[in-house]
């Protein structure tokens, strides 16, 4: 024969059939029964070598003509080729649904979003039961509801683990770039809702847009999305932009392209795209889940481009109105607007201002149904029927009808797991600020501290013991049998110059012998002497350390009483410049607001536009960058060899970078690469010629992978914390209750190397869609991998 076993282990064969090949040799040698055995179950043992370019089961599929890896093919087509033909969109069909746009079919991420994406609601029925579910205490709870391990939180801001990012708050500039980008970070991600209410769009592949916003794989052009809060489908488009603007519901003006969409007045807009009849807008209850308002397009004034109802209808059964005229409109007890509201204002106050104004007149003559969440964990919102989780209570978002949800008090008192809540100190509403809003530069504490370096909060409850009597209180008082303590509380005896201190650029002694004799001096100065700014020169002088903290001010910007700053701005950094014969404290760029004649002159001398961390700066200007506190908080003095590699930036290295320049030109690839959504497209040999086809990712399936499957997606991590010197394999199956097999995959595991890394891992369905009577669970096991000796 011409071929040998050894050529078959080159080819990467089965030890099973080489084996067996070999016997069958070793038989035809030694007993010559090469006839029968040929004739003997030969399909059986019928192997196929690849030759380059072709692959697969039978070499049946070719990328190129031309010799090219998989792996750079694949980084091209998502590099490149994405971005020159945009990907036409997946659906995802296990769910029946009927959608007003008919260009539009249900993308996954749109389901249990808090929002009817398909006319009968099917899209969120029986979503709560994700909204009410809670954690356990080694998990974090998503804003959605889901669960993922402690660890997770906050660990790498480039790979989100919650499906909705919010375990990454604030990072998620990656998202815009998913139409290019197949990995787990975008094919598994949803949507968070947006400030204000708004709700924000799917783009079918990871990336979320702002109302008015483009999805770069086009996705919006097909969207019958509206521009503001409330309504995803309505009579008709041409009516709901019109009738936005003209109730200025919950945006500003500037959002209203009336003129330059229609070419007409807001008003004419909606005289010729809304009914000439009466119809309710919006289409879902306004207040108490049962007043609906009604409009009629002749309402509408062009001078001030506004309208208002022409009746207020509810339901009877809740409400009383006495000495009133009852109409019967469009199947709905109602009354006339002008009548009961036209009075109390002479023109259209606004969205806002108006049910107010309708909310006051109806909590008066109606008892509201009784609503009641059907979990301990959820908030039932005012006059609604809406009910939300408790994590969503001050979390920057708006999920009530009347915002209630961000203007409730007490959070702290609420009963959450792990909710990872930042306490505001010194606040008397008991405010527990939600992880969405930390860092969102927005201060919504009194004192700010949500908003400052997040290593320097921690300080605020955990003090570091170099910032221990520092002269600076770094950390908020604690009450310790009846009195109240800081960092800085009993220091008599403890030296404020010392190797902690000493020339750390900020006065950690009350007249800053710490920082005298440094080489980092601006001026140079006689022995026991600081640099100073005197106000009869505004040039930078030397002051005598006998006049530093005497409780008078000689210098500008009291760089020799710094203690006056510090104690009007206790957890202040910046605040520090002491305004010229004022008991007022400004930050070092905005001296012009002491409104004294010296500090202007001096603001005049130096320019506001600059920053401490700039180079090149003037004496001047590094001395008054002294006067700010700031300490240095990330460096740990006598650590041996201290060193924490992020998470983020060992995923980074990890990532695998394509470079700017595409791998390969479109001449490289003669397929149509457009006709495969999120897919690669390949050639494959027929009994006809080559024909096109689409390898998919495990997320999507079909001819051009124009659905969405569905799946278990997995985010493993592992640890090994004895036996670091073994490998491991380890099997992750997904299980029926009948205990059949419906998929699985592997992963080997070092513990020395892959102690911090990540697995992503999808488990398929055997049939779509699946068996809703079986239960599937997910089962993994682990092998302790031995040295097995084989010889060939």
């Amino acid at each position: 024969m011409s071929t040998s076993s050894s050529q078959l282990f080159d080819w990467s064969a089965s030890i099973d059939l080489i084996e067996t090949y070999q016997a069958f040799l070793d038989d035809i040698t030694e007993n010559n029964h090469m006839e029968s055995l040929m004739t003997t179950k030969t399909t059986e043992y019928i192997f196929y070598n690849r030759t380059p370019p072709w692959f697969g089961s039978h070499c049946q599929y070719i990328l190129s003509q031309k010799p090219i890896l998989l792996d750079e093919y694949i980084d091209s087509v998502y590099s490149y080729l994405f971005a020159l033909y945009p990907p036409p969109h997946s659906c995802y069909i296990h769910l029946q649904c009927n959608r007003r746009s008919l260009d539009l079919c249900l993308d996954w991420r749109e389901i249990c979003d808090g929002r009817d994406d398909c006319t009968t609601g099917e899209d969120e029925k029986d979503c709560w039961l994700l909204e009410a579910n809670e954690c356990d205490e080694n998990e974090y709870r998503c804003h959605n509801g889901q669960c993922i391990p402690l660890d997770f939180l906050n660990d790498d801001i480039s790979h989100p683990d919650c499906m909705d990012r919010t375990d990454e708050p604030g990072h998620t500039e990656y998202a815009n770039h998913c139409a290019t980008d197949i990995t787990f970070r975008c094919e598994e991600s949803s949507c968070y809702p947006l400030e204000h209410g708004m709700e924000p769009f799917a783009c079918g592949d990871g990336q979320c847009i702002i109302p008015h916003g483009e999805c770069r794989n086009n996705r919006h052009l097909y969207a019958e999305f509206p521009d503001f809060i409330f309504d995803w489908f309505f009579i008709d488009q041409n009516c709901l932009r019109p009738m936005n603007c003209l109730t200025r519901r919950g945006f500003v003006s500037q959002q209203c392209y009336c003129g330059q969409e229609f070419g007409i007045s807001c008003a004419s807009a909606a005289k010729r795209g809304c009914p000439s009849k009466l119809f309710f807008f919006p289409a879902t209850s306004v207040l108490f889940s049962h007043i609906y308002l009604v409009y009629h397009t002749s309402r509408a004034d062009k001078k001030t481009d506004s309208i208002t109802p022409m009746y207020v209808c509810f339901d009877q059964k809740y409400c009383t109105l006495a000495n009133t005229t009852i109409y019967s409109i469009l199947n709905k007890t109602c009354i006339s607007f002008d009548y009961e509201f036209g009075d109390l204002f002479s023109s259209y106050p606004g969205w806002d201002e108006m049910l107010q104004i309708i909310l006051f007149r109806f909590s008066v003559a109606c008892t509201s149904p009784i609503i009641e969440c059907p979990h301990p964990s959820l908030y039932s919102c005012d006059h609604s029927s809406k009910c939300i989780s408790t994590v969503r209570l001050r979390d920057g978002v708006i999920n009530c009808p009347l915002e209630d949800d961000e203007m409730f008090k007490n959070t702290c008192l609420l009963n959450e797991t792990n909710d990872h809540r930042l306490k505001c100190y010194d606040d008397e509403q008991d405010l527990c600020l939600s992880p969405m809003v930390i860092n969102d530069g927005s201060p919504h504490c009194k004192n700010g501290e949500d908003e400052i370096d997040p290593i320097r909060r921690y300080l605020l409850y955990n003090i570091m013991f170099k910032f221990v009597c520092d002269g600076i209180p770094e950390m908020y008082p604690i009450k310790i049998d009846g009195q109240y303590h800081t960092d800085e509380t009993d220091c008599e005896q403890w030296p404020c110059n010392n190797s902690y201190t000493y020339c750390n650029t900020v006065w950690n002694c009350p007249r800053g012998e710490d920082e005298l004799t440094c080489n980092n001096t601006l001026i140079v100065c006689p022995a026991l002497h600081h640099p100073c700014i005197l106000p009869n020169t505004t040039t930078l002088s030397c002051l005598s350390i006998e006049k530093v903290h005497n409780g008078i001010v000689d210098c500008l910007g009291g760089s020799d009483e710094r203690q006056l700053c510090r104690q009007m701005y206790l957890f202040e950094e910046t605040n520090r410049y002491h305004c010229w014969n004022r008991s007022e404290c400004v930050s070092i760029t905005s001296l012009i607001n002491c409104n004294t004649k010296l500090d202007t002159q001096l603001s005049k001398t130096i320019s506001s536009r600059y920053s401490c961390r700039w180079k090149n700066l003037t004496s001047i200007q590094k001395h008054l960058c002294s006067l700010n506190d700031i300490q240095d908080y990330h460096t740990l003095e006598w650590s041996l060899s201290f060193e924490e590699k992020s998470q983020s930036d060992k995923s980074s290295r990890e990532q695998k970078t394509t470079n700017s320049n595409p791998i390969i030109t479109t001449g490289n690839v003669e397929f149509k690469q457009e006709s495969c959504y999120r897919g690669v497209s390949i050639g494959v040999r027929t009994l006809v010629g080559l024909e096109y086809g689409c390898l998919c990712p495990p997320s999507l399936y079909g001819d051009h992978c124009e659905y969405q499957n569905q799946r278990v997606s997995l985010t493993v991590q592992t640890r090994s914390a004895t036996d670091w010197r073994s490998i491991f394999t380890f099997i992750f199956l997904l299980m029926t209750d009948q205990n059949e097999i419906e998929s699985y995959d592997y992963r080997y595991y070092n513990p020395s190397t892959d102690c911090a890394m990540k697995w992503n891992i999808y488990l398929l369905y055997q049939s779509r869609p699946k068996n809703p009577i079986k239960n599937y669970s997910v089962r993994i096991d682990v092998y302790k991998r031995e040295a097995i000796m084989s010889e060939y």
